[in-house]
């Protein structure tokens, strides 16, 4: 007897747990969950996941929660998200709620609250680059990492758009300003698609993404690095930030491969901060795609590739952090600023002056062209206020150098010309 009633309280365990697994119900929201800045007029999603809810109704809060406003009585759950046209309300305290239709006790809503204010002046992010901005390699445009990058950001704000320039072929040349004369046998700028063409949008952020076409053409990492440094400082003058992407890892000769992994290299050492890693993961030791990361042509990568690089890209912040405020909270200029040296070119000496908004430990560092380390010339504690310091290059030879202030995490390079 006592053998049956066993057997009857597993069964009767066995199918509770099986009911609660039929019928366990759950909504997640996904956006809008805190901090996105929507503006009226437009159309961003709600985004939710679900697991057993067949319809939802769908809320909105505009005093943190307190009362509820209704946007839509029935949505199909399995729809996952709802374009929405935001109404004329202005508020810092947006909250969106979904509940289950049929069981109250079944909703989710934002964590915390977003934004909803008047249209503003629309910011824009450029993108530079190649085959890989572009989208090449991938099934569907949408696994593109710049549209994928583009969604996310007019999600997070919708007064921000992302501009892809990128053009498949393209190297450090094709980027390079209207009128720069380049070397013979070397491409000229491409009007259209180059720094000028980004500048001309006065945009809030800049990201370049080249992977591989200089090492496949067989470019110096030297010019590769020199042509960086133009476009560099064509924005710096116009007051906007540049994130470079390094390169990526691609299916070419040792030798090429090395170049990729010299640029690479040299890509965090000179922009630190500012450089986004497009390497690891997807590359091999060797230098060459992981399989499963690869379009199978050996250059391009695949939809999950592409993800790493949105990923990675999300990861940086670029170029705002969103906030709930009626303002766009463009780049943020670090606390220092590092002024072009002088004379330069220079034989053997220059003068490098930086202004230090706050007091803290500075790091001042000389760079070649492959991203070694030169020399050390300021390592300590400097207080508030404008400092100069001598770099001396007798033992060096002549060419083009990169020096870099470093306080805290952040960092900013220029460009130097040893000429003997």
């Amino acid at each position: 007897m006592s053998k049956i009633l066993k057997q009857n309280k597993i069964l009767i365990l066995f199918l509770f747990s099986i009911n609660t697994l039929l019928f366990s119900q759950s909504l997640n929201l996904i956006s809008p969950n805190g901090g996105e800045i929507w503006e009226h007029k437009s159309s961003p999603k709600i985004i939710w996941t679900s697991d057993k809810v067949s319809l939802i109704r769908i809320d909105i809060s505009f005093n943190d929660g307190v009362d509820w406003e209704n946007i839509s009585l029935i949505w199909p759950s399995a729809a996952r998200e709802y374009t929405w046209y935001v109404p004329d309300s202005i508020s810092s305290e947006c909250k969106i709620k979904i509940t289950d239709t049929s069981n109250d006790s079944v909703y989710a809503m934002s964590s915390n609250s977003f934004t909803i204010r008047e249209q503003s002046e629309s910011k824009f992010i450029l993108v530079l680059g190649s085959s890989t901005a572009a989208g090449v390699g991938v099934t569907t445009n949408d696994s593109a990492w710049v549209t994928r990058y583009k969604k996310y950001v007019q999600q997070r704000n919708t007064a921000v758009n992302v501009i892809n320039l990128a053009v498949g072929g393209y190297t450090t040349y094709e980027i390079l300003p209207n009128g720069y004369v380049t070397p013979a046998n070397r491409p000229s700028p491409a009007i259209g698609h180059n720094i000028t063409k980004a500048l001309s949008y006065s945009p809030i952020a800049i990201i370049i993404n080249l992977p591989s076409n200089d090492a496949a053409y067989n470019y110096s990492v030297e010019e590769q690095l020199f042509n960086y440094s133009v476009v560099m400082n064509k924005a710096d003058s116009a007051n906007v930030p540049v994130w470079v992407a390094t390169t990526q890892p691609r299916n070419l000769t040792d030798i090429q491969r090395q170049s990729l992994m010299d640029v690479r290299d040299s890509t965090y050492s000179i922009w630190g901060d500012s450089a986004i890693d497009f390497w690891s993961t997807i590359a091999d030791e060797s230098g060459k795609i992981v399989s499963t990361y690869g379009s199978g042509d050996g250059i391009h990568l695949n939809n999950a590739g592409h993800r790493i690089l949105f990923n990675r890209v999300v990861n940086e912040n670029i170029p705002i952090t969103i906030t709930s405020t009626n303002d766009i909270i463009a780049y943020q200029p670090t606390s220092f600023k590092l002024e072009q040296n002088f004379p330069n070119p220079f034989n053997p000496a220059t003068k490098i002056q930086y202004n230090l908004q706050e007091s803290g430990f500075v790091k001042l560092i000389v760079y070649n062209t492959l991203g070694q380390e030169v020399e050390t010339i300021v390592d300590n504690f400097e207080n508030a206020g404008l400092h100069s310091t001598t770099f001396n290059a007798q033992n060096l030879s002549s060419g083009f150098y990169f020096y870099t202030l470093q306080v805290g995490t952040h960092r900013e390079s220029k460009k130097m010309m040893l000429l003997k």
